[in-house]
């Protein structure tokens, strides 16, 4: 994986933290926006985590 990509990544994680941070405080957190988003935010950080663990 290029550093690039690692840093894509990264930052998509990190949008997708303040989306969901955002949509909390909007829509409650129970609230089905609020569940989409928290659910590609862990789509993504599972992509992450098997990327890193290709590199053990």
């Amino acid at each position: 994986m290029s550093k690039n990509a690692v840093e894509k990544g990264g930052y998509m994680i990190e949008k997708l933290r303040e989306e969901l941070h955002r949509a909390i405080h909007l829509y409650g957190i129970t609230h089905e926006k609020t569940i989409e988003i928290s659910q590609r935010l862990d789509i993504e950080i599972v992509k992450e985590q098997k990327e890193r663990m290709k590199k053990i």
